[in-house]
């Protein structure tokens, strides 16, 4: 693992209690809200939070990954 820190922030237990993971959270749903107002979006809002957040837990494990 090239950088144990970053993936303690990311999947730590408390990295999804912290405030700034919340503060982050609402500022995505507001950019997805404006997205999905504009007629740009084309599945839930949720449904896209939770494939927003898919993808960058997967670049942060590829970023880690020695043998990536």
């Amino acid at each position: 693992m090239i950088d144990p820190a970053l993936y303690t922030l990311m999947y730590g237990e408390s990295a999804w209690s912290t405030t700034v993971f919340r503060i982050g959270l609402e500022h995505l749903m507001d950019r997805i809200r404006r997205i999905a107002g504009a007629g740009l979006l084309r599945v839930a809002e949720g449904l896209a939070a939770q494939i927003i957040h898919a993808t960058a837990s997967g670049a942060v494990l590829t970023a880690v990954n020695p043998r990536a």
